[in-house]
């Protein structure tokens, strides 16, 4: 009996297998190409010619990202880099600059290989629904270039050979191309993630402001002005030899070891955060307030940066009223573990063993 059950269930996983590959590859729905060409143009330049990548991603203004549930990504290259708006559609949020142009080059480069099904009716088969559907998984990406704008649907990836389905929005030819599109899942995927656009090496001075709080700075750099002249790229500056100093300390207190400042100040420089949204009063008024840190950096410019806690959720808050004021728009949050990092007293610095 088992042998039996087991045979017949051999029989319909064949059976089904044969029917996905037959709805992909049948004569009815499919048609292979005499020759590949080029899935998108751009004004004059042939997509399928690498060394046009950059030719076309010139005339390349914005890129569009949308799905069911919402817009991913609303990129404007300005001033020779991607910035996107889906957060607060005001103020452009950097992007990761590499997978936007991994993206714009696949798509330039990108062949048909086979035309599919051209009924709408099967959209749903190969991923290729509309995003206005609820039963979509699509994604929308929308191109706006110096000749126009090009919407592409991109859906399932092929099984049975590399590529993957697409269809221009207004058509409903479906094709089959040679590549494979990376796109983000989710709308802080291809975010910056590092919040403050600083290096260790312009930063003067840290302070944590409360009963709790401690006092940060370089050895004698506020004493003195830098060897180097100041020039519009203060990260050039640097104190040779110069380590960070915790102020105020009793003779008998002495650090955990070293680094230990200067670990700390990498921990706030390079902090990154695991969503951002545009910045709200209200949300940001009910939560429990547990650190304000104010920093001055090279330049003189000064920063605060609030970490506050609710519903299990660590918030971030950056106040400046320099050349970060951008920051001020937004409200980030941030993992437990470099919240913890971040949320150190005087007494977290020291050496605990009083021997």
């Amino acid at each position: 009996m088992q042998k039996q059950v087991a045979f017949l269930t051999l029989i319909f996983v064949i059976l089904a297998a044969g029917v996905y590959w037959g709805l992909q590859q049948s004569p009815e729905t499919s048609k292979p190409l005499p020759a590949r060409k080029p899935l998108i143009s751009i004004g004059n330049l042939k997509m399928s010619a690498m060394e046009n990548a950059q030719g076309a991603q010139d005339q390349i203004s914005r890129i569009e990202i949308i799905k069911h549930e919402g817009t991913l990504l609303n990129a404007s290259f300005e001033q020779g880099r991607w910035s996107t708006y889906h957060i607060d559609g005001v103020t452009g949020f950097p992007l990761l600059q590499s997978s936007l142009s991994a993206l714009v080059r696949t798509l330039l480069d990108a062949q048909v290989v086979e035309y599919k099904s051209a009924l709408s009716k099967n959209h749903a088969r190969l991923g290729l629904l509309s995003p206005s559907d609820p039963q979509s998984t699509a994604s929308l990406v929308r191109l706006y270039t110096k000749s126009g704008t090009i919407e592409l649907l991109i859906g399932n990836k092929a099984t049975v050979q590399t590529g993957q389905f697409v269809r221009f929005a207004k058509q409903d030819q479906m094709l089959l191309i040679d590549k494979t599109l990376t796109l983000p899942d989710t709308g802080f995927d291809w975010l910056v993630k590092t919040m403050l656009p600083l290096s260790i090496d312009d930063v003067f001075t840290i302070e944590r402001e409360s009963v709790l709080g401690w006092f940060i700075d370089k050895s004698d750099a506020l004493n003195r002005q830098p060897t180097s002249k100041p020039t519009s790229k203060p990260k050039q500056l640097q104190f040779q030899g110069e380590q960070f100093t915790l102020r105020n300390l009793k003779q008998d207190q002495h650090l955990a070891y070293p680094l230990t400042i200067a670990n700390y100040v990498t921990s706030l420089v390079e902090l990154e955060f695991e969503q951002v949204f545009e910045f709200d009063q209200e949300i940001w008024d009910a939560s429990e307030k547990l650190m304000r840190l104010k920093l001055i950096t090279l330049d003189k410019e000064k920063h605060s940066l609030e970490i506050a806690k609710q519903n299990g959720q660590y918030l971030v808050k950056i106040t400046s009223a320099g050349k970060l004021n951008k920051l001020n728009n937004w409200l980030f949050s941030i993992a437990e573990n470099d919240a913890n990092a971040l949320l150190k007293t005087k007494a977290d610095f020291l050496n605990k063993n009083k021997n």
